[in-house]
């Protein structure tokens, strides 16, 4: 019957409740830390997976339209000049490029397009002006596109740099960012 129940006093003799109530707040401070971090995390990743959803619809919808811009048939190239179907696409010279499909499709998507073909099927003279223009060979070349220079002029008969080149050997198709006559395009 002379038992005592310990309990923890401060210097006043009074219970030390603040180092409980302490306690709680700090594990539920870094439960709600975590709460945040987790939720931030998932949100990114939703946001990420959504834009790139996004852009790869978008990129989808780009092609399509072009498809229908320029016409039924076939992507061939005949004579130094690509075709879609019987429809004259380019063959790198300002002279010949077919923009206005091209300008179209911008215009209905909000996309930069262009076409490219093989540099080992373009004309020597193209390529000579190419190189002329200080541009490194690569293993394709810009026939026609939607984007205009300084003057009004399309810009093609420019090589595409090596890492657009990988991806164009590799899947058929590139989406990324471009240096194209001194300005990045997506």
């Amino acid at each position: 019957m002379g038992e005592k129940m310990s309990m923890k006093t401060n210097n006043k003799g009074k219970l030390n409740i603040h180092s409980i109530i302490f306690k709680f707040l700090f594990v539920f401070l870094l439960f709600g830390c975590l709460l945040v971090m987790i939720t931030v995390s998932i949100q990114n990743d939703f946001s990420r997976t959504t834009i790139e959803k996004l852009t790869e619809s978008n990129e989808q919808q780009s092609i399509l339209t072009l498809e229908k811009n320029l016409g039924d048939g076939y992507w061939n190239v005949r004579d130094s000049f690509l075709y879609k179907g019987e429809t004259p696409v380019g063959n790198g010279s300002y002279e010949n490029a077919f923009v206005s499909p091209f300008t179209r499709t911008e215009d209905e998507t909000g996309s930069f397009v262009y076409c490219f073909m093989s540099s080992s099927l373009a004309h020597e003279a193209v390529l000579k002006q190419a190189d002329f223009e200080g541009r490194e060979r690569t293993d394709f070349i810009r026939v026609s596109g939607s984007a205009l220079d300084e003057e009004g002029l399309p810009i093609v008969g420019s090589f595409l740099d090596k890492e657009i080149c990988d991806a164009l050997n590799k899947d058929g198709v590139y989406s990324g960012r471009s240096l194209v006559e001194g300005r990045q395009y997506y």
